[in-house]
């Protein structure tokens, strides 16, 4: 009985918690509103199947897109100098016609990108030093000229990039992608593992470090001072 009991009150809080749950489908009647940015930010993050697109202004905005009835569970919250773009974990998104984030910024320092969220660049950024972290199923496509861009990719992220890069630091693993043809990189340090692949222009100097079924295919005619390729990795020059 008392085994029973214990089983009894599980179904009871599991269908409590469901039931807390809002499960929400989009009318179809796309509403734009803008949104208050109450204080500066230079990092952005977004997840959660919601696009961000951004552009380069001189001063910060942000706009959302989105069903009626889904708009109200965009969040966008800044802290510590972050833009966070997120939906509200107490509803479930069945289905919509857009869930979008339009913003402007003047400086831009950090990019995350997670759990199925896109970003696109609406405007090409004028970077000193750009951090882009992208897990998941999150994808990237920006085009960016600066001193230094650091990329880290996991999961299955996607990265398009182009520019122009005084030094790039890639590091990649699982099944990420990177597709950087049109991003003219000078100097490159790049790490790749599991089964992730890398396609970039270098006209400087390479260092290289690929394992497990990595694969960096490179244009240009740079000079490899560090080259260490383990397992099935593969570094080759672009044909």
């Amino acid at each position: 009985m008392k085994r029973i009991g214990l089983i009894l009150l599980g179904m009871l809080m599991a269908g409590a918690v469901s039931a807390e749950v809002k499960k929400i489908k989009g009318t179809g009647y796309l509403v734009v509103h803008d949104r208050q940015a109450d204080q500066p930010f230079t990092r952005v993050s977004v997840q959660q199947s919601i696009t961000l697109y951004i552009s380069q202004g001189k001063t910060e905005g942000i706009t959302v897109e989105a069903d009626d009835n889904i708009i109200p569970y965009i969040k966008t919250e800044i802290k510590n100098g972050q833009l966070n773009i997120f939906l509200d974990p107490e509803v479930i998104i069945r289905g919509y016609t857009a869930m979008n984030v339009s913003v402007s910024m003047p400086v831009i320092t950090d990019i995350n990108v997670a759990a199925a969220g896109r970003l696109e660049g609406s405007s090409p950024f004028t970077v000193n030093k750009l951090e882009i972290v992208a897990s998941g199923a999150g994808s990237v496509k920006l085009e960016v000229k600066g001193s230094e861009v650091d990329v880290e990719a996991s999961g299955a992220a996607r990265l398009e990039l182009k520019g122009e890069v005084e030094q790039f630091d890639l590091e990649m693993s699982s099944a990420a992608t990177l597709k950087g043809w049109e991003l003219r990189v000078k100097n490159c340090d790049a790490e790749i593992s599991g089964a992730a692949k890398a396609e970039v222009s270098i006209s400087g100097q390479l260092e290289a470090e690929i394992s497990s079924a990595g694969i960096l295919i490179y244009d240009g005619n740079p000079r490899i001072t560090k080259q260490n390729v383990t397992g099935r990795g593969t570094l080759v020059k672009r044909r």
